[in-house]
Formats: C-alpha cells, structure tokens, sequence
C-alpha cells in the first residue's frame, strides 16, 4: 500500500507503514512535539488539545462489569475470525477470460499477499489480473499504467491502497471507458466519499481501523486497572491513522474518562520520519507518568524499542499498535515492549477487493462493509502463533476461499 519512503525502507522490517496513504493526500500535520495531555482523550489532531471534562454521573475508573466486559472483548479478540459475508450472495458464472488490473506493486509483504488474494479469488471465476504500477510511487508512471489498462479494455481497475485524487487523470480515462475502480484501505468501512464516486470509484474495500484502536486500547486498560497515561503517535490528517487513533482515544475516554490521558505526537512522511519518530519515543520515555505507547503502524516500534531501552523505560512503557508484521510480532513473542499487535488478514482482504470487483462487474450495487476481520495477538496467544508459517496461517483455518466462491455461486460440487 504504498506511501514508501526512504527512511521506512531502510527499517529492515517491512517497509513503510503497511498502509499508509500517498504523502500528497496527508493535511498539515502539525508539529512532532507531544501534544497537551488530554483528561478526557479528545479526538482532536493536533498537540494542543482541549480537554473534555467527564461526564456527570461517569466514574473515575471502570467499573467490575465493565472490565469483566473489556476481558470478555479482548478474549473474543484473541480468538480465530469467522468469515462473513459483506453483502447478498450472487451469480458470477459468465465472466471467465474478462481481465482485471490492479495498482500496486510487490514491494512487501503486504503488498505481495493482497496481490495474491487478488490473484485467486479472481482466478476462481475464470478472470486474469495483471498488476502494475511504480514501486517509487511517480505518479506519471500510475497513471500511464492505468491508460494502459484502459486500452487493453480491462473490466475492472482496483487500487491498493492509493488516494484517488493523486491519480486522477488515469481514473477519468477509465470512467470515459465506463471501467469501474475498487479502492482499497481508505479509513473504515464506507462507501466511498462523493469525490471519489466522481472519479469512477465504485467501492471501499477496507478494514475496521478504529477496532484495532480500541481492543489496543482495552488491552491496556484491563492490565492497568482503568489508569492509562499514553501517547498516541499518529499521522494527522491520513484516514487509517485518524481512524485507529480515534477507535484508542474513544475507548479511553469511554471506560476511563478521568483517570486515563492520551497525548499526540504527530509525525509526518518524508525524510525525517524515522528521527521524528525516535524524538517522540525519547521525549515519552523521560516522562515517568507515561505508561504506554501507541503508535497506528508497528513499524514505528522498531525506531521505539531501542529509545526506550536507552532511557530504561522499557518495562515500564508499554508499546500497541496494529498491523501484525512479522518483525514486531517477534518482539511480542520475545517478550520485549511490545505488548500488543492487532492484525488483520491481507490475502483475505485480496479476495474481499475481488467481492466488490465482481459485483461492479455485474452492476450490482457496492457492498459498503466487507466485514473484514481483526485478530488481537498479545502476551497470551502469541505463544501459540507460529510466526515461522505464512502469515495468513497466523488467523487460523477460516474457509474464506470456499465461502467467497459459495457467495458467487461458481463453488465446486
């Protein structure tokens, strides 16, 4: 997905945040000083906050029930995902040899298992999918590829992980040729905004970020008892990002509004990622109140790790996120900050992006939530996963293949 950059490719886990969007698309985020603590956990992007009193009647700590609730989600959370279906089941019989094109290149391990999903869902009707596009994000080159898939009269385009409007040119090629586009990743769960529909754009197919926010944060609060001071690291203004800190900071404020805080330190893409990332580790590791960390993409824990070692802040600070790469899922096998890492099933997220593909195929009208699913790894049921196996083992043995195929009625037998 791919906002890469050089800092994030040279971090020797998966590089760049698994689905960051375009750099372009990003608003001003504002400055990378950690924000004003927030008693109430507002929603609010910027470092300097205003606080929310709590609620008349709402107590200062969770109560028993309500924590005996938080333990029951996360223990749901743990657990192996069930597959369901975004939207009523159809016919896809009639569409073997039609051909598909996707944006996104192989340059990670997510990327590589989206495509693939992609590959065989598209492969269980009779379709073929060629993929393109620039793996250094030139513009220019995405939408020459799109044009070019245009002429080769494709029936469907799908992004992975690319703002529309950055490629807008390509788009208006393939709505003139009344090709539909599937976007993939933008924030939660929706149809698409009103200025996407006006590029061609037909459907979202995305994943619940504010989930995986607030099972990072229920975690937290469950092992701390309803006291949390933490610091979210975000990219201000990027859908996914706003989307996983507000499902953190309104879980707080939710279970916790007077006795736990949340605090921003946004950061933005570009050549200064990494250093930003590690000053904001620093200036919360010198901050003995500060308990937890929570950066919206785990890849920003590898720049933590070693701030928080150097200032001996690493039994005391817990580190969450989401995203499930393969390297902090080490750590938090290890043993190491890392507490917490939500992840989500990307070569399922393949298959749901052909759901969508094939109903705009057929004129059938947009699925707006693909009930993709999340899966909370953590201190407990990290000794069970077995990080040496294909990652899309890690989410147990859901027939999600055969139900998609079911849904489209091309299942065999």
């Amino acid at each position: 997905m791919t906002s890469e950059t050089p800092a994030s490719r040279a971090a020797a886990r998966r590089p760049a945040p698994r689905r960051p969007l375009r750099p372009a698309v990003i608003a001003a985020a504002a400055a990378t000083a950690l924000g004003v603590a927030l008693s109430a956990c507002s929603s609010s992007g910027s470092s300097a906050s205003s606080s929310t009193t709590t609620a008349a009647g709402a107590s200062a700590a969770p109560s028993a029930k309500q924590l005996s609730a938080i333990k029951a989600d996360i223990k749901a959370a743990e657990g192996v995902p069930a597959w369901k279906a975004g939207g009523p089941a159809f016919s896809a019989s009639g569409l073997a040899g039609k051909k598909a094109f996707l944006l996104g290149t192989p340059t990670n391990q997510f990327a590589e298992s989206f495509i693939t999903g992609v590959t065989e869902g598209f492969k269980s009707v009779g379709m073929s999918v060629t993929a393109g596009g620039s793996a250094n994000q030139v513009t220019s080159q995405e939408v020459q590829d799109i044009e070019n898939a245009v002429h080769a009269h494709v029936s469907v385009i799908i992004l992975l992980a690319i703002v529309p409007s950055s490629i807008a040119t390509g788009l208006q090629a393939a709505k003139a040729a009344g090709i539909p586009v599937i976007e993939t990743f933008i924030g939660n769960p929706a149809l698409p905004a009103a200025g996407d529909k006006a590029l061609g754009v037909y459907a979202d197919a995305t994943y619940p970020y504010s989930r995986t926010g607030q099972l990072a944060a229920e975690w937290e609060i469950a092992q701390t008892g309803g006291k949390v001071n933490s610091v979210v690291q975000q990219f201000a203004g990027q859908p996914p990002s706003d989307a996983t800190a507000a499902g953190w900071n309104a879980t707080l404020k939710q279970y916790c509004p007077s006795t736990c805080s949340s605090s921003y330190d946004n950061v933005t893409f570009g050549s200064q990622t990494v250093q930003q990332i590690q000053s904001g580790a620093q200036v919360a590791a010198q901050n003995p109140q500060v308990n937890a960390i929570f950066p919206v993409y785990d890849y920003q824990m590898a720049y933590m790790l070693p701030e928080l070692a150097a200032a001996s802040a690493g039994s005391r600070i817990d580190l969450l996120s989401e995203n499930a790469d393969l390297a902090q899922m080490q750590e938090l096998k290890q043993g190491t900050s890392v507490k917490v890492d939500v992840g989500n099933p990307v070569e399922w997220d393949g298959w749901a992006a052909v759901d969508e593909a094939l109903r705009a195929i057929k004129g059938l009208p947009a699925v707006s939530d693909e009930q993709l699913p999340v899966r909370m790894f953590d201190t407990d049921n990290i000794k069970s996963i077995d990080l040496t196996a294909n990652p899309a083992t890690w989410y147990g043995g859901a027939s999600y293949q055969a139900d998609y195929e079911k849904l489209w009625g091309v299942a065999a037998g």
